[in-house]
């Protein structure tokens, strides 16, 4: 079933869908009276709707459903920014691997320059989240941070810290780690040149702990898709 995310919180019977989505369910879906959809607002509370087929097209709600497809941890990854389309792959593969918080980050060896401040960019990154989450039926709308730095990136109150550095090779550590209880995980992810060995000692100074990814070197933009996979099959397959 077809689902949407609408920039408010529900607090009628209704739910207006904006220009864009109504073009999708008309032109695209070529929805009809009483199709039904799912909508997830502001609040990430998430909705049964049936469409009505006006002037403009709307939906009736008919109940609240109960979030199921969210990982049972808060995960945030942060990457350092990689070229072009690799960042775009990257943003949509975390969100469907369940990533909560995208966080891009400047570091030494980046390729890549963005200032904090471009609007734009963000803008277009939270669009790609935004799609990767309705296709695969997200129950939150994942945010994505503007660019941030080291210094800002370890004040976040995450409860588990971790590095995914390239010279640490030992994945049961990794294991090991993901069995604790948290409620919330911060991953760092080094850019194409990797990590310069001062910023992996400013962050263990800071609380976070190297890990390995398993004995293979990965990709930038795939290292978080194989934390994601062994953080899903921890806290939702084994239990």
């Amino acid at each position: 079933m077809q689902q949407y995310y609408v920039d408010y919180t529900v607090n009628s019977k209704t739910v207006v869908f904006n220009k864009e989505q109504q073009h999708h369910l008309c032109r695209v879906l070529r929805v009809k009276e009483n199709d039904q959809v799912y909508v997830v607002d502001e609040s990430n509370t998430k909705y049964l709707v049936s469409l009505h087929l006006e002037d403009t097209v709307y939906g009736e709600i008919l109940e609240s459903v109960p979030l199921q497809s969210e990982l049972p941890v808060r995960t945030y990854i942060a990457q350092g920014l990689i070229k072009g389309d690799r960042w775009d792959y990257f943003i949509q593969k975390s969100v469907e691997f369940g990533a909560s918080d995208i966080i891009p980050l400047q570091m030494k060896r980046n390729v890549v320059k963005v200032e904090k401040d471009n609007e734009k960019k963000l803008q277009r990154w939270s669009k790609i989240a935004l799609e990767a989450a309705e296709q695969s039926k997200r129950d939150i709308r994942p945010q994505v941070h503007p660019v941030m730095n080291l210094k800002e990136l370890v004040q976040l109150p995450c409860d588990l810290k971790l590095i995914a550095y390239e010279k640490e090779t030992d994945s049961v550590e990794l294991s090991t780690l993901l069995k604790g209880e948290y409620s919330s995980v911060l991953l760092v992810v080094g850019p194409e040149g990797g990590f310069d060995p001062q910023e992996v000692e400013y962050l263990v100074e800071n609380g976070f702990k190297c890990v390995g990814l398993g004995r293979r070197i990965l990709r930038a933009e795939s290292a978080s898709l194989y934390f994601l996979s062994a953080l899903s099959y921890e806290k939702e397959l084994k239990g």
